[in-house]
C-alpha cells in the first residue's frame, strides 16, 4: 500500500499545488491516464465546493487530501473542518430538460460522484471526510526489479488498450528518473495487441536518443507471433532467458 497525505488552505489559488500532488502521486504509482484524469477532476470539483461553500467565516482552515493506492483500487480522501455537507446527498441534476430549466450549478458534485467507483461521507469530530474511491483496471500485473543495474520489469496477464497506460506511465517514469537499460520478461504475459505493442515502440523511440535500450525476453509462442508480425522483431532483440538478456545490456 502507498499513501501521501498534503495539507492545503482553503483558497482556490490551491488548485494548482492539488493538481501536481496527484501528477506525482500517479506518475509514482504508475497510474493510466484516465484514472489521473478522473482522481484530478473529482479531487478539483470537491476542494473547490469546500473552498467556496464550505466555511461560515472568512478564516484560514486547512484541507487534508490523502491519496492511498492499495489491492486494485485509488482512494482519494478530502477531510475540512467546515459546516456539515454529505455531498453523497446531493440530488442528481437535471440534464434532459431545455437550456431554460437548467439549473446554474450542482454539476461539481454531479462530476466527481461520475468519474469515481463509489463515495462515501462521514462527519467525524467536527470534521467533514469525503473518500471516492477509483477501481483500476484488472488483467494485468507489473513486478519491477533491479538487477545489475537493469529495470526488469514482468507484466503478468493481458496487455491491451485497457490497461496499457500502466505500463507506459513505468516506462516514462522511470526514463524520466535516468534509467537507460530495461528489459521486459514476458514469461507471464499471455496477451499483448497493438496498444501494447505501441507503448513498447515509444518507450525504446525515447531512449534512442539518450543511448538506452530496451530488450524482450521469455515471450510465449503466440506474443512472440504478434511481435513478429507486427515487424518489431528487428526493433526489439528477444532473449530467451532474462539472465541473457541482462548480461546483453551491462
Amino acid at each position: 500500500m502507498s499513501e501521501a497525505s498534503t495539507t492545503f488552505a482553503n483558497d482556490l489559488v490551491e488548485l494548482e499545488r492539488l493538481g501536481r500532488v496527484i501528477d506525482e502521486f500517479a506518475r509514482r504509482e504508475a497510474l493510466p491516464p484516465q484514472v489521473a484524469f478522473d482522481l484530478q477532476l473529482a479531487a478539483n470539483e470537491i476542494f473547490t465546493n469546500i473552498v467556496q461553500h464550505g466555511f461560515a467565516d472568512n478564516g484560514r482552515h486547512e484541507i487534508v487530501v490523502r491519496l492511498v493506492a492499495d489491492a486494485g483500487e485509488v482512494a482519494l480522501e478530502i477531510e475540512d473542518d467546515g459546516r456539515p455537507f454529505d455531498p453523497t446527498n446531493v440530488p442528481t441534476p437535471r440534464l434532459d430538460v431545455p437550456l431554460a430549466e437548467r439549473a446554474v450549478g450542482g454539476l461539481g458534485v454531479h462530476l466527481a460522484r461520475r468519474v469515481t467507483d463509489a463515495m462515501e461521507y462521514r462527519r467525524n469530530a467536527e470534521r467533514n471526510i469525503v473518500r471516492m474511491r477509483k477501481r483500476l483496471a484488472k488483467g494485468m500485473e507489473i513486478t519491477e526489479v533491479r538487477r545489475e543495474g537493469v529495470v526488469v520489469l514482468r507484466p503478468r496477464g493481458r496487455l491491451d488498450a485497457s490497461n496499457v497506460g500502466t505500463l507506459a506511465a513505468r516506462l516514462r517514469g522511470a526514463i524520466e528518473a535516468g534509467e537507460r537499460r530495461f528489459v521486459l520478461e514476458a514469461a507471464q504475459l499471455a496477451y499483448v495487441d497493438s496498444a501494447g505493442l505501441q507503448a513498447l515502440l515509444v518507450a525504446a523511440k525515447a531512449l534512442e536518443p539518450l543511448a538506452g535500450r530496451i530488450v524482450l525476453a521469455t515471450l510465449q509462442e503466440p506474443v512472440r507471433r504478434i511481435v513478429e508480425i507486427a515487424g518489431l522483431s528487428s526493433v526489439f532483440t528477444v532473449f530467451s532467458t532474462e539472465s541473457d538478456a541482462v548480461a546483453a545490456l551491462r
